[in-house]
């Protein structure tokens, strides 16, 4: 460590300081101080690797009485200053699955050699980087140093994926710098849509003269969608005596809906019996349109409307079955009389017509 030290005496829990200058190094240096606790600095500049560095050291110690000899150790407080720069094309488009290559300049103005390895994220793409790892002397005499890397995307990658960044990391896992600007990759976008059935495990409890079906739309592509539904035969579902409407989580549906890239979001068909008077439909038939300016997709769906018994009573009419509600656990009050007395008394009219005619026979003899 060439050059002077600076060296400074400070009371414990006071303002006041004491500094002295111009000390050389390994040369002790005798102060009178009354009694007391004292925090003890001294400072310098070396160049150990060549650039400029600060060596400091503290200690605090405390006089009792008599002499007190104490030895103050200085160490450099290296300093790393890394920096990457892009160079070349800023971005690129490719589609999922493909891979694409960048280069960025890498310079140091550290006061010490560091060895750097290099990291990119999103962390489930691949980067291989080129070298992968680079030792920087200290200053700047290295000058820059390129470094390439492939980024591969994965499949399926969406449109809105996570943006790309670039971390140079010392040997101690410390992130000394991110490559600027970073690189930007814009994933060739794919549409598709997926329409069908969704089978409840647990159908809801609903009114007599409602049905609710489940169904699926799933967006199979990878950006964000937005769809209008509508069921087709809809004026057939009228004539037989039904209304109808399309239930999400927030309510009734009236307008399109988004459907984010590679989500499966499940819808209800909601029909309703308009009077006591219909005729089951047997099946719907569900329509889904994208309303995107890049793409014009449409798909139909047919689904089975679960099938019903009918009972009657006085006043009602129920329907039973999967979805619908649950079945009469008992026999309306009037049916056991009915089903007592009409048997006996189509007996009883038989026998009246026996013998009304064995009593012909008798008299035409």
């Amino acid at each position: 460590m060439g050059g002077t030290i600076s060296f400074s005496v400070g009371g414990t829990g006071t303002s006041a300081t004491a500094v002295f200058t111009g000390l050389a190094l390994g040369v002790p240096y005798t102060i009178s101080l009354p009694v007391g606790s004292y925090s003890v600095r001294a400072y310098a500049v070396g160049t150990p690797y060549g650039a400029p560095a600060n060596a400091t050291g503290s200690q605090t110690i405390a006089i009792v009485q008599g002499n007190l000899a104490s030895t103050l150790t200085l160490a450099y407080a290296l300093e790393y200053r890394v920096t990457g720069t892009l160079a070349g094309p800023t971005s690129s488009t490719i589609p999922g699955g493909a891979s694409t290559d960048f280069s960025f300049r890498l310079t140091s103005n550290s006061t010490g050699p560091e060895t750097v390895h290099f990291v990119g994220s999103p962390s489930y793409w691949n980067f291989t980087f080129s070298p992968s790892t680079v030792t920087l002397p200290a200053g700047t005499a290295s000058g820059a140093v390129n470094i390439g890397v492939t980024i591969r995307v994965p499949a399926g990658e969406l449109v809105a994926h996570p943006p790309i960044v670039l971390e140079i990391v010392a040997s101690n896992g410390t992130i000394l710098a991110r490559v600027a600007p970073s690189p930007i990759v814009h994933v060739v976008p794919y549409y598709g849509l997926s329409l069908g059935s969704s089978p409840s495990t647990s159908p809801p409890q609903v009114a007599p003269t409602r049905i609710l079906i489940p169904f699926y739309i799933l967006n199979t592509g990878n950006i964000n969608e937005t769809a209008t539904m509508n069921v087709v035969d809809g004026t057939r579902l009228a004539n037989l005596g039904w209304s109808y409407s399309i239930m999400g989580n927030a309510g009734v549906i009236t307008g399109p809906v988004q459907l984010a890239a590679g989500v499966n979001t499940t819808y209800i068909l909601n029909l309703t019996a308009r009077s006591s008077i219909f005729i089951l439909p047997g099946s719907v038939t569900i329509s889904a349109v994208t309303s995107s300016a890049d793409s014009s997709l449409a798909r139909t769906s047919q689904v089975t409307v679960p099938v019903v018994s009918i009972s009657v009573d006085r006043t009602t009419i129920q329907l039973v079955g999967a979805g619908v509600g649950s079945p009469p656990t008992t026999l309306p009050g009037w049916v056991v009389p009915v089903l007592v007395f009409v048997p006996a008394i189509a007996l009883l009219g038989l026998v009246v017509v026996w013998r009304w005619n064995r009593t012909r026979r008798w008299e035409r003899r």
